[in-house]
C-alpha cells in the first residue's frame, strides 16, 4: 500500500494542530491547566490539538479509527472525561477514553451501530449518536458549541459491536472482517508538562498503524518548527515549518506536497487563521531537494559504536537507566535529556545514538517516533527483544522499550 496519501493529511493535521497549540502556549494559560485523574496535567492546548487533528483525520479517512490520548477528554470537572487515567509516559498519563470520538465507534450506517455526530463550529467534534434499540440505526448526534469536543453517546439496547469499556469496538481491534487493520494513534500533546514549564520540549504525535505495526508517522515540535516524517519504504525525513497567512477558502494551503514526477498536490487550510506549512518531499520525485536547512532532507542513524551520545527522558529517569549508563560508561561520551518524542527524533537524525527507556508508557507515546526512528535506520524493540505493537486491547507499554542507533548498541 502506498502510505504518501496519508502521510500528507497527517502532516497537514500536525501543523495546524501545532498552531491551535502555539495560540495557547503564546498566551497566559494558568486557568487553562486541570489535573487529570493519576495527578497528570491536561491543557486547553491538549484539548484543541486534540480535536483538530481527529477533525481532519476523520475528515479524510473516516473508515480509519483513531486510538488517541485525549480521547473524547474534556476538561476534569466538566462531566465529560471518558475513560479512566492510565500512566505517566513522558507526555503526561494517558486516559483510557471510553470511546476515542466517532472514530473509535462502529462504523456509520451499519445495522445495529449508531451513526457519527456532524462536525460543529470552528472545529468541534460531533456527539457520537445513540446505538437504537433492537438494532436500529442510531440518531445523528448534535454539533459542538464553542470549540468543546462533543459528548459520546450512551449505547442503546441490544446495541451489537459497541465499543467496549476502554472504546475498542471491533473496528479499531480489526474484527469487522475488514482487509486491513489500519488505525491513527495520537499524542496531541506530548510532553504536557514541558508545555506547562514553557521550556519548548513538547511534540505533536500521529502515527498510523496496520497489523499492528506503524507504517507513518509525523512528529512536529511546534516551538521550533522542526518537523519529522517518514513512512514505511520511504524512509525519514526532517523539515522546518514556515508560516503564513492563508485563508480558507481563497488560496491553497501553505501546507504542500512533492510526489511521484514532482507534481505538487495543495490541501485546503483547516481555519481561517494563520496556520504554517511545508513542502514535503517524500525522495519519489526527480532528484534531491536543496542542501539547506529549511528544505526537507533525508535523516539517518549515526553508525557509531563508541564515544556514543546517550539520551534520556527529561521527567522520567530512573535508577536501572543510570545503572546502564555506569556499566557503559567507556564508550558513552555525553548524556543528555530532553522531553516528549524529541528523544526518538534525535537518534533518528544522529545528535543521539541511545536512547532506553525502562518506565512504562502508552502507544500514543512511542507510536510516531517508532516509525521515525526505524525508517531512519534504528533498532526499536522493548527491552525484552521483543517487537513494539500497537493498537493493542491494553494500551500500556509496561516492558521499557530501546531505539538504538546498532544492533551492537543494544545493551539488555
Amino acid at each position: 500500500m502506498e502510505w504518501e496519501t496519508y502521510l500528507r493529511v497527517a502532516v497537514d493535521a500536525a501543523l495546524a494542530a501545532g498552531h491551535e497549540i502555539m495560540r495557547v502556549y503564546e498566551k497566559d494559560f494558568s486557568d487553562g491547566v486541570w489535573t487529570k485523574g493519576d495527578g497528570s496535567p491536561l491543557t486547553q492546548a491538549d484539548l484543541a490539538s486534540n480535536a483538530m487533528i481527529c477533525r481532519m483525520l476523520r475528515d479524510a479517512f473516516p473508515d480509519v479509527p483513531i486510538l488517541s490520548e485525549e480521547g473524547g477528554g474534556e476538561p476534569p470537572g466538566s462531566g465529560k472525561t471518558g475513560g479512566a487515567s492510565a500512566v505517566d509516559g513522558d507526555g503526561g498519563a494517558g486516559i483510557l477514553p471510553e470511546v476515542s470520538h466517532s472514530q473509535r465507534a462502529d462504523e456509520a450506517g451499519k445495522e445495529n451501530k449508531g451513526n457519527i455526530g456532524s462536525i460543529g463550529n470552528k472545529g468541534n467534534i460531533g456527539n457520537i449518536g445513540n446505538i437504537g434499540n433492537n438494532g436500529n440505526k442510531g440518531d445523528i448526534g448534535d454539533k459542538g458549541d464553542k470549540g468543546d469536543i462533543g459528548d459520546i453517546g450512551d449505547i442503546g439496547d441490544k446495541g451489537d459491536k459497541g465499543g467496549g469499556p476502554d472504546g475498542m469496538g471491533d473496528q479499531r481491534l480489526g474484527n469487522d472482517g475488514r482487509p486491513e487493520s489500519l488505525c491513527w494513534v495520537v499524542d496531541p500533546l506530548d510532553g504536557t508538562k514541558e508545555f506547562i514549564k514553557k521550556n519548548g520540549q513538547f511534540t505533536v504525535n500521529i502515527g498510523l498503524v496496520q497489523d499492528h505495526h506503524p507504517v507513518a508517522g509525523v512528529v512536529y515540535v511546534p516551538v521550533t518548527g522542526e518537523l519529522f516524517y517518514a513512512a514505511q519504504g520511504l524512509g525519514a525525513f526532517k523539515a522546518m515549518a514556515q508560516e503564513r497567512q492563508t485563508v480558507c477558502g481563497r488560496e491553497p494551503s501553505a501546507i504542500r506536497h512533492e510526489s511521484g514526477g514532482g507534481a505538487d498536490a495543495a490541501t485546503q487550510c483547516p481555519s481561517e487563521t494563520e496556520t504554517v506549512g511545508v513542502k514535503v518531499y517524500t525522495g519519489r520525485g526527480k532528484g534531491n531537494p536543496p542542501a539547506t536547512d529549511a528544505a526537507p532532507r533525508r535523516i539517518q542513524v549515526s553508525d557509531k559504536t563508541k564515544d556514543l551520545n546517550w539520551v534520556g527522558s527529561k521527567s522520567h529517569s530512573t535508577e536501572k537507566e543510570q545503572a546502564l549508563i555506569d556499566a557503559h560508561r567507556s564508550i558513552i561520551r555525553e548524556v543528555v535529556s530532553a522531553g516528549s518524542s524529541l528523544k526518538g527524533t534525535m537518534v533518528a537524525e544522529g545528535k543521539a545514538d541511545v536512547y532506553y527507556r525502562f518506565g512504562p508508557t502508552c502507544e500514543w507515546d512511542t507510536c510516531a517516533m517508532h516509525c521515525v526512528a526505524q525508517e531512519a535506520g534504528a533498532t526499536v524493540r522493548q527491552m525484552d527483544g521483543s517487537k513494539l505493537l500497537y493498537n493493542r486491547e491494553n494500551h500500556l507499554n509496561d516492558k521499557g522499550f530501546y531505539i538504538v542507533n546498532r544492533a551492537e548498541n543494544v545493551w539488555v
